[in-house]
């Protein structure tokens, strides 16, 4: 008597889904108007208004990137810790604590990082070489933020012992640091519109 096996077929590996391309130019979009504001975030340092401004923009970018979701699983963190970040920020503003600033600047660079390596998910299979440039891009953005914290420890030592204007020891220091930041940023706006290019072929 001969016994029958039954021959369980293996689990079909689930098929990837290009992250939707609308909501790619959107995050485009959202990042070009980021980069304008800018001079303006400068200008108007003290202006109430402007930091709403950028709440605004974090709050879409959230939005895009719980879109593409579906895409890599990355997105949705990314989604998840921004709308916290955003959050944090706020409640930080109605001086509450300090601590929320800081938990709020580490969860920034956590969406940060699973943003940027989501999308070097995405795009891996079409073009392994963009894709190391986006976990690249997310390394230079790391150390810039850690070099724009120093700078700003910086201005404190140099507003403790020289005798300088406060306003315009802040005004030099904002202006450094937002002027360097622009170079990921570029760099975030050529890698997206490659990507966008390389899924609409």
């Amino acid at each position: 008597m001969t016994e029958s096996f039954e021959i369980i077929p293996a689990p079909e590996e689930p098929v990837p889904i290009d992250p939707p391309v609308k909501w790619l130019r959107y995050l485009f979009y959202i990042h070009i108007a980021n980069i304008a504001m800018t001079p303006v975030t400068l200008i108007f340092l003290e202006n109430p208004i402007t930091p709403w401004i950028g709440y605004a923009m974090s709050a879409g970018i959230a939005l895009c990137l719980f879109r593409l979701a579906p895409a890599c699983h990355r997105y949705r963190t990314a989604a998840i810790l921004t709308a916290v970040h955003i959050g944090l920020t706020i409640l930080s503003l109605l001086g509450l604590t300090n601590l929320l600033t800081m938990a709020a600047s580490v969860l920034s660079i956590i969406a940060a990082y699973q943003e940027f390596h989501g999308h070097a998910e995405a795009v891996e299979a079409k073009d392994p070489q963009l894709a190391r440039k986006w976990c690249s891009l997310f390394v230079w953005q790391f150390v810039i933020g850690i070099l724009s914290g120093f700078s700003s420890v910086a201005a404190v030592v140099i507003l403790v012992l020289a005798d300088m204007d406060p306003v315009r020891i802040t005004l030099l220091v904002a202006g450094a640091v937002l002027l360097v930041a622009l170079i990921p940023g570029i760099l975030y706006l050529v890698y997206l519109r490659r990507m966008i290019t390389l899924l609409e072929e």
